[in-house]
């Protein structure tokens, strides 16, 4: 085994499907080895994958970052399996840096297409501090978040907990939960579980809506991330220090990290144009 599979082999296991195959696992006595278990997680990303892109629908994937401009949303990857895998095979970590800097500059001309050359070298440094100007220091708008965005209180002094609560009560009033998937491709899932599958009637639907509403939270809409915001794959609290498991056996849970804050990404509106010769 070689040091990067050390390193960055957990980090390449904390994906959505390893979630879901865990959920399986624990929940509906299937194995975490599997082979039924994987082909149902596949099966039912694939569906609704292929249902929302026929929609219009655009999801955040884990290790993708967003970023709302004046043009639209603009979703760049910067820790996606497939990167992680190229620097597991051990390839150098600067040219897979590179590759993200080129395909982020790509995807920032496409969104602005009028964009001037200094507008794309301002983008690429505020996504990577290292090609910063060593006599600019460290711009505060790409490090850290030293304060939380509503206060060192929460307002009107109500803890978090009984918010929750309050919420969550005003949900129920609401009626039952309705599933954000057609119908037909759910009744197309539900029949693969019962015919292909062989997975009991009475759980074929708390299973499905429990791997759609994992993929929901592991795989966030556009809209429900703010700019600057990438969502990733971390450990449970529940898992403990058990290092003797693999990650993918342990349970996951999905967390938001911002990499860019608030202020700073809302910059990236359409650009002015410039005169020419300037």
């Amino acid at each position: 085994m070689t040091w990067q599979h050390e390193v960055f082999g957990p980090m390449l296991e904390r994906t959505l499907e390893n979630a879901q195959v865990h959920c399986l696992a624990t929940r509906y006595d299937l194995s975490r080895d599997s082979r039924l278990a994987r082909a149902i997680v596949t099966k039912v990303n694939t569906a609704l994958d292929t249902e929302e892109r026929r929609r219009g629908v655009q999801r955040v994937h884990t290790g993708e970052l967003l970023i709302r401009t004046g043009r639209g949303p603009l979703v760049l990857p910067l820790r996606t399996p497939e990167l992680l895998q190229r620097v597991i095979d051990g390839e150098r970590w600067d040219r897979v840096r590179r590759d993200i800097l080129t395909e982020s500059a790509d995807r920032y001309r496409q969104l602005f297409p009028d964009a001037h050359p200094q507008d794309v070298r301002d983008f690429l440094r505020a996504l990577y501090p290292g090609r910063m100007p060593r006599t600019a220091g460290t711009h505060p708008a790409v490090g850290p978040r030293r304060t939380r965005p509503w206060g060192s209180t929460i307002p009107g002094g109500t803890p978090a907990p009984e918010l929750d609560l309050a919420r969550a009560e005003r949900r129920t009033q609401r009626g039952p939960p309705r599933p954000a998937h057609e119908q037909d491709t759910l009744m197309a899932l539900t029949r693969y579980l019962g015919t292909e599958a062989g997975i009991p009637p009475a759980v074929q639907e708390p299973m499905l809506l429990e791997l759609s509403a994992l993929r929901a939270r592991f795989h966030p809409r556009v809209g429900m991330l703010a700019s600057g915001h990438m969502p990733l794959a971390a450990m449970h609290a529940d898992a403990g220090r058990n290092l003797w498991r693999a990650s993918r056996d342990q349970p996951l849970a999905p967390i938001t990290i911002s990499v860019l804050q608030g202020g700073y990404s809302r910059r990236f509106r359409p650009p002015i144009p410039r005169e020419s010769g300037h």
